[in-house]
């Protein structure tokens, strides 16, 4: 019982008087404190799940959007196979545009860890506006040979022809390396291939050959 009258339990009436004060708030504010709603929580978490699904629904569509693009980009089969049909796609734009086609030159090609580019050097001649026609075309028409470089000169100053030289990339992809078959381990010491077979010095059974010792017996014995 509290009593702040008596000087000896002054002390120990303050100590409990604090004491059931602070209960009081504790108990107040467990009564007026909003609860956690387990709704807004499952609705939350709903929403943050949603989030990163589209997000991963994103990422797999940009993905798949630079596959093609690389893919609408890059030629089949090797370097080697794209010379000659690079050549007739340039033969088919120099016909289209009407100019003719001096020269064609490859140039060194450059492996990277998954293209290798192929550069080529390509010069026209014919009127100014048929061979820039020329570059343009090749230039639309073919997503999978970039020009750049390009250069027009006057090819004679007597007429009205020019020379027009441009450089050319073309990309391949690169195929993973294969790698060499496995070789069965042989033990330490043992040059014999495993194929072969060791001959037979005696009876297969595994019994000693007794004809062969009587033999050896008897020579002795002689």
């Amino acid at each position: 019982m509290l009593d702040f009258k008596d000087k000896d339990n002054q002390t120990y009436s303050a100590i409990s008087a604090t004491c059931l004060l602070l209960l009081l708030i504790m108990f107040g504010y467990l009564l007026l404190a909003p609860k956690p709603s387990y709704k807004r929580s499952a609705a939350k978490q709903a929403r943050q799940e949603m989030s990163l699904k589209l997000s991963a629904q994103q990422a797999h569509e940009r993905r798949d959007t630079a596959a093609k693009t690389i893919s609408d980009r890059t030629w089949p089969g090797t370097a080697e196979k794209l010379t000659p049909i690079a050549l007739a796609r340039v033969n088919e734009y120099v016909a289209k545009a009407g100019v003719h086609l001096l020269a064609f030159r490859p140039q060194r090609s450059v492996v990277g860890k998954t293209l290798e580019s192929i550069p080529y050097l390509v010069s026209v001649e014919g009127e100014y506006p048929k061979v820039m026609k020329f570059f343009r075309t090749l230039d639309r028409s073919d997503q999978k040979i970039a020009v750049n470089l390009i250069q027009v000169s006057s090819a004679d100053n007597s007429s009205d022809k020019v020379t027009g030289s441009a450089g050319l990339v073309a990309y391949v992809k690169v195929l993973p390396p294969v790698s060499p078959k496995a070789t069965p381990p042989t033990t330490p010491g043992s040059s014999m291939n495993p194929d072969t077979t060791m001959p037979a010095t005696g009876s297969t059974t595994g019994k000693p050959d007794t004809n062969s010792e009587k033999n050896s017996g008897a020579k002795q014995n002689g």
